[in-house]
């Protein structure tokens, strides 16, 4: 999969597309519900809805290749990992987030391999 998420100034909304090499698939979503003001850093996550317990989750998964760019411009950043606390604990135990080579390359660890 190959993903792309950004500001559109134009259109004054957030857009996300995600290709899927294997099936040839695009899927996107826009939103809205948060503005970027100046001086503020926006951070940024892919997470999962509906999960109840370890079979929702996928094997593990790489995202490489990563870059990060501010108005058309690359531009450097420092990953945290986060763990929800909302998450039950059965899931979480298993899951964890490897970051390989901050910030392009990160592996997120769940329960399926």
């Amino acid at each position: 999969m190959r993903g792309r998420i950004y500001w559109s100034s134009s259109l004054n909304l957030w857009s996300i597309t995600i290709y899927d090499h294997t099936t040839g698939q695009y899927s996107s979503l826009s939103t809205q519900c948060m503005q970027p003001l100046i001086g503020y850093r926006v951070g940024c996550v892919l997470e999962g809805w509906n999960i109840d317990d370890n079979t929702d989750v996928p094997g593990d998964t790489l995202f490489y290749d990563t870059g990060y760019k501010s108005y058309g411009a690359p531009m450097s950043i420092d990953l945290e990992p986060w763990y929800s606390t909302e998450v039950p604990y059965e899931i979480m135990q298993y899951c964890w987030v490897q970051i390989i080579q901050d910030p392009s390359r990160v592996r997120l660890h769940t329960y399926n391999r």
